[in-house]
C-alpha cells in the first residue's frame, strides 16, 4: 500500500538508523507535519481523553501544538519533553495521575506505575 501509494522515501531508507521514531514514509507536509507533532506530544492525546488526568491542561497544549505552523513547531519541538517532564512533577506532586514520557521521549506511561515519582 505504500509502496503503490508512492509514500517510500528510498533515500531516507537507505540512510535511516533509528527505527524506533524515524520512518522513511512521506505523507506530504501537512501530514508529515502532524506525525511530528503527535511523535512529540502522543502521551498528551492519551490524557485530553481519559477520566483519570487533567484533560483540560492536555486539551489546551494539543490544540497550541496543532495549531503552530511549520517554523514555530520547528522551534519548539525540541522543548516539548523537558515541558512534559515539568509538568509531569507538578501533577505527581497535586496527586493527578496521568501519562507522561518517563525513561526517554518515546516511553510513555502512567505516572503512578513503577517508582510513582515521574522521573
Amino acid at each position: 500500500m505504500s509502496l503503490k501509494g508512492g509514500y517510500i522515501n528510498f533515500e531516507k531508507m537507505r540512510e535511516l538508523k533509528n527505527f524506533t521514531e524515524a520512518s522513511c514514509l512521506d505523507f506530504g507536509p501537512e501530514h508529515n507535519l502532524f506525525i511530528s507533532k503527535l511523535q512529540k506530544t502522543f502521551p498528551w492525546y492519551v490524557n485530553t481523553h481519559s477520566e483519570n488526568s487533567p484533560g483540560n491542561i492536555y486539551s489546551f497544549l494539543t490544540r497550541a501544538v496543532e495549531d503552530m505552523p511549520p517554523d514555530k513547531w520547528e522551534e519548539t519541538k525540541d522543548k516539548i519533553l523537558p515541558v512534559d517532564r515539568e509538568l509531569s512533577l507538578c501533577l505527581n506532586k497535586a496527586g493527578c495521575k496521568h501519562y507522561s514520557f518517563r525513561y526517554n521521549d518515546f516511553t510513555a506511561v502512567r505516572s503512578d506505575w513503577g517508582d510513582g515519582k515521574g522521573e
